[in-house]
This record gives structure tokens, sequence and C-alpha cells, in this order.
């Protein structure tokens, strides 16, 4: 808890079918089924330095879930902070903090282009992009199913937005 890996991280590819990898906090953070108050707990930091995603998660990458994580951007402009990637799928982002910063723009918090995501009791807010339309999540590729539930969801443009251009 309170440690920040700078850098831009991709969750390698693994069969669907392998066992659940889980990328969490060792420090406290709230019950399952409750949303994340990012004041209240001190979490592991994934900070992207230039324009790319802090976590990519590319196709055929499969089973992976974040857990009590902080994920942001210390860039001038971020294209997506955390990105799932067309092809991959059963993804989990529980009780995580995605967000840019007041001085950071930033088109999506959480961009979703795989298959069987769940985005639940996370924050994902400061996301905004001077002209432009921005989006704490988005998503334009996948199939879903896509689950959103007990989230803080903060952007200027919309704050969750499914289909538009590619």
């Amino acid at each position: 808890p309170g440690v920040a890996y700078i850098g831009n991280f991709t969750l390698p590819p693994k069969p669907a079918g392998k066992a659940w990898i889980t990328i969490r906090s060792s420090g406290e953070i709230p019950p399952e089924n409750t949303r994340l108050i990012p004041r209240a707990f001190k979490l592991p930091k994934i900070e992207s330095p230039n324009e790319q995603p802090a976590i990519a998660i590319p196709a055929g990458s499969a089973r992976w879930r974040l857990l009590g994580v902080e994920v942001t951007t210390s860039h001038n402009l971020n294209w997506n902070i955390l990105h799932t990637f067309a092809g991959s799928r059963d993804i989990i982002i529980d009780r995580c903090y995605v967000h840019g910063t007041p001085k950071t723009r930033s088109m999506r918090g959480v961009l979703v282009e795989g298959d069987a995501i769940a985005v639940v009791n996370s924050d994902i807010s400061d996301v905004h992009y001077d002209g432009f339309d921005s989006q704490a999540i988005g998503g334009s590729a996948g199939m879903g199913p896509y689950k959103i539930v007990n989230n803080y969801i903060e952007a200027s443009g919309e704050n969750v937005m499914f289909g538009g251009a590619r």
C-alpha cells in the first residue's frame, strides 16, 4: 500500500480455461460489495508516465482480477488510463480507483473492448479532455456481457458510453 509503480504494464495473454490471477493490494480495502472511497484507503498505485495505458489487457488475456489498486496517469495527455482490448475476456475491476488529475487530459478512464468484463465497487473519476468527449467507462468493440455496478463514475463527457467510431 502507498507504493507507486511508474510505467505501462501489460497483463500477459493466457487462455480462458486457466485459473484466475488476482492483482491486489496487500493492505486494507473495503469488504466485498462495498464501494471504494479512495481517501479512506492507502492503495498501491500504477501510474502511466506517457500517453499509453497504465494497465493494458491485450487480446488473448483472460481471467484477470484487479482488486484494491489505484490506476492513474501523470502525463498531460492519456488516451485510456486502463484498457481491456478486443479479444480479452473474463476481466474484473473491483474496488479500484481509476483516475486522471485536474492537470492531465484523459479520453477514458476504463476502455472496455473485451468480453465478459465487470467494473464493480470502484471510483473512476477526474476524466476530462478539452475539445473532445471523454468517458469514465467507454466501449466500442466487445460483445459483452458487461457488469457495471455500484461505482462512482465521473467524466466531463459521458459517464458511460458504448458504441461510436472505431
